[in-house]
């Protein structure tokens, strides 16, 4: 079994959003890709040093997290260790940061999928993220399409977070297994 851990910079963003929005559902949230993922290339996989590259945090809108809104503000911003972002059927990439029409299997509904740079420096980077409530996003509208999460975009591909509290292992680190369901 291959050793990985998550990027600093993406613990660091989840700890913000589970801070931000305590009560927030983590059905789809996740990091290590399953075995689907690991037959392509993706950035739930761990790169050649073991860092899982990529987080999904689930689409919660009423606990107070739209994904949909958060993924409108990270293109804002602009943050650098962002290499990209999906989201309810768009896709952008740094650089351009500009929306794309998302035509993947996964459309990406019920979660926010944030990839961050190839970069070491950057993807472990553990600064704080620019993060604000959605009212103080100053987002007056989310840019189309926005239809509603369908059933848990359910394509077969899964991501897990190996949890502390659930599984009793440290969070940084795991084994390229499947969690038990």
């Amino acid at each position: 079994m291959v050793n990985w851990r998550v990027a600093h910079s993406l613990k660091v963003l989840r700890m913000q959003i589970d801070n931000a929005y305590p009560n927030r559902s983590k059905r789809s949230d996740g990091a290590i890709g399953d075995a689907a993922h690991r037959k392509r290339k993706s950035d739930h996989n761990p790169n050649r040093a073991g860092v899982v590259q990529a987080i999904d945090l689930t689409h919660d809108p009423n606990s107070g997290f739209d994904s949909y809104r958060f993924a409108e503000h990270l293109r804002i911003t602009k943050d650098a260790r962002i290499k990209y972002v999906i989201s309810n059927h768009r896709i952008f990439h740094r650089g351009s940061w500009v929306w794309q029409r998302y035509t993947q299997k996964n459309p990406h509904t019920a979660h926010v999928h944030v990839s961050v740079s190839d970069d070491p420096k950057l993807y472990d980077a553990q600064g704080l993220w620019q993060i604000r409530q959605p009212v103080q996003m100053g987002i007056a509208a989310v840019p189309e399409p926005m239809p509603e999460p369908t059933s848990d975009d359910d394509t077969g591909d899964r991501c897990w977070w190996e949890n502390v509290a659930d599984k009793g292992i440290e969070e940084n680190e795991g084994d390229l297994k499947e969690p038990d369901a």
